[in-house]
């Protein structure tokens, strides 16, 4: 199932961004979000390793990583096509950039896959995966205004 919870414009997201970075109280539990989806704290990873490494750690499922490609505004990618399904890992270095990159990638997904989106980060990949994954890593899922979610 895909879930969608579009409809935050660009300006009031990169505010929120900003918001959220700024730091705000934490909580290591999923709590929902206003659309009623579980959100986890948002948490920034300095590299595409470190996020793919620790959603590695939390479950989602993968043997055959590519390496780590760096774009041509400095984000780092790396994905996985395992077993019939396909994961991609991005982190970018202006949190500003993930909005726009986030909503196009969650535009051509189909009803099997999912996205999770951090504030300089997201996940795209099987929704059964992020499931699993989302406490531990943080993040949403889908594109949402994150100033209604818990900093980390």
């Amino acid at each position: 199932m895909n879930r969608y919870a579009g409809g935050a414009t660009a300006a009031a997201v990169t505010l929120a961004v900003a918001a959220a970075l700024a730091g705000c109280s934490s909580s290591d539990d999923p709590t929902p979000s206003p659309s009623g989806r579980a959100t986890a704290p948002y948490v920034t990873y300095p590299s595409a390793d470190e996020l793919r490494d620790k959603a590695t750690k939390a479950g989602l499922a993968c043997s055959s990583w590519s390496g780590v490609t760096k774009g041509a505004n400095g984000e780092e990618s790396t994905s996985c096509a395992d077993e019939g399904s396909s994961t991609v890992v991005t982190v970018y270095p202006h949190p500003e950039e993930v909005l726009s990159k986030a909503t196009a990638a969650e535009a051509g997904l189909d009803s099997l896959n999912g996205i999770l989106v951090g504030p300089n980060w997201f996940i795209v990949g099987p929704d059964v995966d992020l499931d699993t994954i989302m406490p531990t890593v943080g993040g949403t899922f889908g594109v949402v205004d994150i100033s209604t979610l818990p900093a980390a």
